[in-house]
């Protein structure tokens, strides 16, 4: 995980067709061994200087990991799925 992260940003500096600005990133932390996690979120820390967007799906973590919004799906009773901000 940490080195496709650092293919993905080094392949997108030397590419000059697709400045494409955003990063999306998904479930990354179950290939992780606990003790990585921690580290890769710092890394994501640092990376959040160079792209403007960084989406994240993921399911564990949720206590360590502190985004700057957080989009949560929810079921209802009824089996309706809605969004919150």
């Amino acid at each position: 995980t940490f080195i496709s992260l650092v293919l993905r940003l080094a392949l997108r500096g030397i590419n000059n067709k697709s400045k494409n600005n955003m990063l999306l990133l998904d479930e990354v932390c179950d290939r992780l061994v606990d003790a990585s996690v921690q580290e890769f979120f710092d890394l994501l820390e640092i990376i959040k200087n160079r792209i403007d967007k960084i989406i994240i799906v993921e399911h564990a973590y949720g206590e360590e990991f502190v985004p700057d919004y957080n989009l949560s799906v929810i079921k209802d009773v009824n089996g309706i799925s809605k969004m919150i901000l």
